[in-house]
């Protein structure tokens, strides 16, 4: 397998952030529906599967980012589903906003911005 572009998963993990704030409830008492809870939860499991794609060294260099979390809460939700709680998933979603422009820096970087 070629070295892959690292702007790519990035950009999958940026998107994936932005969706979660769009359509995560403002209060956890409304994350009842089971709908957005799957929204959410295949939200994290693309940006983890877009998290390991990241080459080892690149994750390295910008370990600020919890990569290795967000890989294994891939894991979590695509094989062990049943575990999933909408307590899970709303602590993920209030993390993102303190993510997200960590993470538009980054791929700013890869970019060339």
């Amino acid at each position: 397998m070629g070295s892959i572009d690292s702007s790519v998963p990035l950009r999958a993990i940026v998107r994936g952030c932005e969706m979660i704030l769009q359509f995560a409830p403002a209060d956890r008492s409304d994350l009842d529906s089971e709908i957005v809870e799957a929204a959410l939860a295949q939200c994290l499991i693309t940006m983890g599967d877009a998290g390991s794609d990241l080459p080892v060294s690149f994750r390295a260099e910008n370990d600020h980012i919890p990569w290795t979390d967000m890989i294994a809460l891939r894991d979590r939700l695509r094989h062990r589903y049943w575990g999933t709680t909408a307590d899970l998933l709303w602590s993920e979603a209030l993390a993102i906003p303190g993510l997200l422009p960590q993470l538009r820096a980054i791929l700013e970087s890869a970019e060339g911005r």
